[in-house]
């Protein structure tokens, strides 16, 4: 077992099959020294296609040559996709977003993201049993260009989504090809490390619990990775998972295992902050029995603390916050200043946002009591709490850390998730392809 060293660096070299149109700009970020205050905001529609669809405007104001499409009532496929959503980032490209349809239509929500985003070029993610070819009708009518990865299993279609680009476009973790393993029988640890896989560009590639997939298997010597990162415990991925993969010559494994998904998840969330550079002052929150939103969160996660990435931690139940996301809160409440809900009330209550927000307001002095204000409409709601009696709160202090960001001190601003999302007026002509040859993104 490897342990990853500091100092991170992900290789941004030019890949062939992309267009290097805009380059990337990291800024330096000093977590807020103690915030008083954290707000909370929530992106959250009348159903998961809609979630989806505003998370994606959120993350993408701007508007987006391309998105991933992936099926909204089955978790398989899309897990893959968050890889695929930003790894136009390895040649200098625009990123995308990951939107959700019905598996016999394109969704109603989908089709509103695609007009509004100017989205010219269309990912779809497994074969026609997962999106129909009726799907691909839609988007011909509205003349947006699509191209299918997919394959007869979910294991065949990791693997087509993991090696669409190439090897030259995988992320490197200190210079060496890097890769997340995760189960493909169950969703909630491929959730948490969405951020990481758009970010960073490490694919995801899904196995079987008891033994690695073939299909894995071939992948990671498709794409000559070196290091493999294994979410969740041998439950999910099996020791024999793990002896497989290092047979194959691939000896940097680390595995990220905690008593529960939802504490798999908070580790992972502490390897963000610690090894890849990401912000400290967001966190995302998702409801972790279920995926729709945290799937469709992966991408805007990723482009949090200007696009550095901020973790995603998962929830017990909708109306649970849970003993892990608990810890973590409270354990970063010096540097948090902003928490957002993905999902609308019945996927996280509100009672569990706020929660969440209390434990991250540290405190300055003793208080015997809180207040706060809040508005909220259909898509976001804003928390702003002054104080908080949650027991486990810190005194407010300077962190000993920095991460990417803008610079914030004293109480927190805003994250940029509390405010309503706006179609973006860019056009698709003004907006790069990174996927020249395979998807015209601007027909």
């Amino acid at each position: 077992m490897q342990t990853v060293a500091l100092g991170y660096r992900r290789s941004l070299g030019v890949v062939a099959v992309l267009v290097a149109t805009l380059a990337l700009h990291t800024l330096v970020r000093t977590p807020a020294q103690g915030a008083a205050t954290v707000q909370s905001g929530r992106i959250g529609g009348s159903d998961r296609y809609e979630t989806a669809r505003l998370v994606a405007e959120q993350a993408f104001a701007s508007g987006a040559p391309f998105a991933v499409l992936a099926r909204g009532d089955a978790f398989p496929d899309a897990l893959a996709g968050s890889y695929l959503a930003g790894a136009a980032a390895a040649g200098g490209g625009k990123r995308g977003p990951v939107l959700l349809t019905t598996g016999d239509h394109l969704s109603p929500s989908a089709s509103t993201a695609i007009n509004n985003l100017h989205i010219g070029g269309v990912l779809v993610l497994g074969g026609v049993s997962a999106i129909s070819d009726d799907v691909l009708v839609q988007l011909d009518t509205m003349k947006v260009q699509h191209k299918r990865i997919g394959g007869a299993t979910r294991y065949d279609t990791a693997k087509a989504v993991a090696e669409a680009l190439g090897s030259d476009a995988v992320g490197k973790l200190d210079g060496d090809r890097t890769a997340i393993v995760a189960t493909g029988a169950n969703f909630a640890d491929a959730l948490s490390s969405g951020p990481i896989s758009f970010v960073d560009g490490f694919p995801t590639i899904l196995t079987s619990p008891g033994s690695l997939a073939p299909q894995a298997s071939q992948a990671l010597r498709d794409l000559h990775i070196v290091h493999v990162l294994i979410v969740g415990g041998p439950a999910a991925v099996s020791t024999a998972v793990e002896a497989e993969i290092k047979a194959l010559g691939i000896t940097k494994i680390d595995r990220f295992a905690g008593r529960d998904r939802q504490d798999t998840a908070q580790q992972i969330a502490s390897f963000e902050l610690a090894k890849l550079g990401f912000g400290a002052t967001h966190v995302n929150l998702a409801r972790g029995d279920d995926f729709p939103d945290g799937l469709a969160g992966g991408p805007h996660a990723g482009m949090d603390s200007h696009a550095s990435g901020a973790p995603i931690l998962l929830t017990d139940t909708p109306t649970d916050l849970g003993s892990a996301a608990r810890a973590y809160l409270a354990s970063h409440d010096a540097a948090i200043t902003s928490v957002d809900g993905l999902g609308g009330p019945a996927a996280l209550s509100q009672s569990v946002l706020d929660e969440a927000t209390g434990i991250a307001t540290c405190q300055s002095m003793a208080m015997t009591s809180s207040t706060s204000s809040s508005s909220s409409s259909s898509t976001t709601s804003t928390t702003a709490n002054s104080a908080s009696t949650i027991d486990g709160n810190k005194p407010c202090t300077a962190p000993t850390s920095t991460t990417g960001g803008s610079s914030s001190t004293g109480t927190a601003t805003s994250s940029s998730s509390t405010t309503p999302a706006t179609s973006p007026t860019t056009t698709a002509a003004l907006l790069p392809c990174p996927f020249p040859g395979t998807i015209p993104c601007n027909p």
